[in-house]
């Protein structure tokens, strides 16, 4: 997750709902980004975008709140949604086993498709040309959301599902950990060699640059946290496999 102080936006039941500050600058830029494809109607095409970034960030919120539905039913605690530069996150505490942890993991890019689905639903009975493009926008970039976010690299929730899957396989669970983070890397580096290489120096394209260069910053720090997490399961896990040598005097 990105560093520094969150604000609260809202409360549902004992999860807080809070937005980082980079949350404005991911609005400045898709903003920027999409606007241009705004401008078929009377609206401004800048404040049609904006109109977009705000419905993307409500389904971006819809994702993460799935997440923390499926916690709780599990009976996890879930004390913060923090929406941020490039989406979202959700902070659940503990775990149930990597049945839980696949199935929480799964219902984010799930909840994306199903709000991709239902907008394509509804953008065939729209008439007005604006209103139609920013339906079909969201309906793509959400279903681009929940592909991308069952890439099997973490911090992605694809990498969460296939850690899962390691952890029930081998009984550790941080080999699924380890094994996610440096796919995690490799998708990072992925990200930023096709954004250079098909967009850098072309007119027009310096959003979708810096925008792809934050995602894969993103992903990069957020495997580095993940290769650490593993490093301190490991401990533990060493910890449970080592006898108790002391002995009732």
């Amino acid at each position: 997750m990105i560093a520094g102080r969150s604000f609260d936006l809202v409360r549902w039941g004992s999860t807080r709902v809070t937005a980082h500050p980079s949350l404005l600058l991911a609005a400045v830029v898709l903003v920027v980004l999409f606007a241009p494809r705004f401008d078929q109607g009377p609206l401004d095409p800048y404040v049609a975008g904006l109109v977009f970034v705000v419905a993307l960030y409500l389904s971006i919120l819809l994702h993460e709140l799935a997440h923390v539905a499926a916690a709780r039913a599990w009976g996890l605690a879930v004390p913060r949604v923090v929406l941020h530069l490039l989406g979202g996150h959700t902070e659940i505490v503990g775990t149930r086993g990597p049945a839980q942890a696949a199935v929480t993991a799964l219902v984010g890019p799930l909840a994306s498709a199903g709000i991709a689905a239902a907008v394509f639903a509804v953008v065939a009975t729209v008439e007005d040309a604006t209103t139609a493009q920013i339906l079909w926008s969201l309906a793509w970039v959400n279903l681009l959301l929940a592909v991308f976010n069952l890439l099997p690299g973490l911090p992605l929730d694809g990498g969460h599902v296939v850690a899962a899957l390691g952890w029930a396989l081998t009984g550790r669970r941080s080999s699924g950990t380890s094994a996610t983070a440096w796919i995690g890397r490799g998708t990072a580096l992925g990200v930023l060699a096709l954004v250079v290489g098909f967009r850098f120096g072309e007119p027009g394209a310096l959003p979708e640059v810096v925008l792809g260069a934050l995602v894969a910053a993103f992903l990069w720090t957020g495997a580095g946290r993940a290769d650490a997490l593993a490093t301190a399961q490991r401990a533990d896990e060493q910890h449970e496999r080592t006898p108790d040598d002391r002995s009732t005097p």
